[in-house]
C-alpha cells in the first residue's frame, strides 16, 4: 500500500502525519514547525518527487525543510506590508522548479529555492495580488494563475502569460484545480461560484452559482478532484 504523508496548518504551527497504510485518519500527528520563527503560516507544499522536502510560506518568509520538517531554513523574504506568501507549488516533473505566489506577483526558483525571480506581476495592483497557482502534471510548462484581477494562463513555464476570458469573471480567482486524468478539464473558484473548462481555459462555464447570502470560496479555502471518479 502506498505511504501517505499529510500536512496541516494550525494556529500555532505545522503538523505532519506519516502513515504507511494509505490513510492519515488514525495516524499520529506531530508538530514539525519548530525552527520556523513565525506562526502565521499561510501555505505548505511537498515536493512530489522527494517527499522529505517541504516548503512553508508565512506573511513574510518562505521556509524549506530537506528532512521532513526536522529542521528549517529561510529561503525567501517578501518586502513591505500585505505581501504574504499565498501559495507554493513544486513542479511535478522537476524538483528544481518552485513557484511562490505573493502580493507582489509570482516568483520562481530554478534551483530548489536558493534564488528567486519574479515571473509575473500583472498590469495593475489587483493582478499583482496572487491568490492561487495550479501546474499541469502532464505538461508542467502549462500553468494557471489566479489573481485578485482574474485568471492567467502560461504555456511556456511562466515566460509569457495570457488573461483567460470566455466566461470566467475578471475578478478574484481564489482556487484552481487541474483534473489529473484529463488536463483539458480545469476548475476555478471565484466569489461568484465555481467555473469549469473542458478546453484548457479557452472557454468556461459556471457550474455552481453562489447566492446572495453566500460569500463564495475565498483565498485560503480549498477544493480537490478525486483522481479516480473525477468528483
Amino acid at each position: 500500500m502506498k505511504k501517505m504523508i499529510c500536512l496541516t496548518l494550525f494556529a500555532a504551527g505545522l503538523l505532519m502525519a506519516n502513515d504507511g497504510r494509505g490513510s492519515c485518519l488514525a495516524a499520529a500527528w506531530k508538530d514539525i514547525g519548530r525552527g520556523i520563527d513565525d506562526t502565521d503560516l499561510k501555505t505548505i507544499a511537498i515536493d512530489p518527487a522527494a517527499t522529505q522536502v517541504v516548503y512553508a510560506g508565512s506573511a513574510k518568509y518562505i521556509y524549506k525543510s530537506a528532512d521532513g520538517g526536522q529542521s528549517w531554513k529561510r529561503v525567501h523574504m517578501t518586502a513591505g506590508a500585505s505581501r504574504g506568501i499565498s501559495v507554493i507549488c513544486v513542479d511535478p516533473n522537476d524538483s528544481n522548479l518552485v513557484y511562490a505566489g505573493t502580493g507582489r506577483g509570482l516568483f520562481a526558483s530554478y534551483d530548489e529555492g536558493s534564488g528567486w525571480k519574479r515571473i509575473f506581476e500583472g498590469l495593475d495592483a489587483s493582478e499583482k495580488q496572487v491568490r492561487h497557482l495550479a501546474v499541469e502534471q502532464a505538461d508542467s510548462k502549462r500553468m494557471y494563475l489566479g489573481t485578485l484581477g482574474g485568471l492567467f494562463v502560461s504555456v511556456d513555464g511562466g515566460k509569457s502569460w495570457n488573461k483567460s476570458q470566455g466566461g470566467i469573471p475578471d475578478a478574484a480567482i481564489n482556487f484552481i484545480a487541474v483534473d489529473p486524468r484529463d488536463p483539458n478539464i480545469v476548475y476555478a473558484a471565484a466569489g461568484s461560484g465555481i467555473y469549469k473548462t473542458n478546453s484548457r481555459g479557452i472557454s468556461w462555464d459556471r457550474i455552481f452559482i453562489v447566492s446572495g447570502q453566500e460569500s463564495g470560496i475565498e483565498a485560503g479555502g480549498s477544493a480537490a478532484i478525486d483522481p479516480v471518479t473525477k468528483i
